[in-house]
């Protein structure tokens, strides 16, 4: 996986104590060329999970698996982010975690800082053959005046 980010000092808190907050991330699924050589121009898809200034990526399994949610976030949420939060310091590039929700199926989910973004979108690469060869997410702020 392959993380892109940026520094930000949370309000209120320490100027130097910088956070890293995730802009983009790239999961490559098979070898490089055949992702190069795959169509890129696809739609993009909302289903990532915008929860303040955390995001979740994660299928429908995993969802299912992390059911009852209270007040629309699941229980794991709460922990990633505290997880997160606790384990500093913060200025580092893997400010993020991964949490198994089934431990049978092995559907999990990553939850990850999007500090600022009003917008995360996921896009899914594919052959001719419908393999599935790579994922890529990415955190937008929208500007004023601007579409998504």
């Amino acid at each position: 996986m392959y993380v892109g980010s940026c520094a930000y000092a949370p309000h209120g808190e320490d100027a130097d104590a910088l956070w890293l907050t995730v802009t983009m991330l790239v999961m490559p699924l098979a070898e490089s060329s055949r992702i190069e050589a795959a169509d890129w121009n696809v739609p993009g898809y909302h289903d990532v999970h915008l929860i303040e200034d955390y995001a979740v990526l994660w299928g429908d399994e995993a969802m299912r698996a992390s059911l009852p949610h209270v007040d629309d976030v699941p229980s794991f949420v709460r922990d990633a982010r505290s997880d997160i939060r606790d384990r500093g310091p913060r200025h580092r590039p893997d400010n993020w975690t991964q949490v198994v929700l089934d431990r049978e199926t092995g559907a999990n989910a990553f939850v990850f800082p999007v500090h600022d973004a009003e917008y995360v979108t996921g896009y899914e690469i594919f052959d001719d053959q419908s393999n599935l060869l790579c994922l890529v997410l990415a955190a937008c702020e929208q500007r004023t005046g601007q579409g998504l």
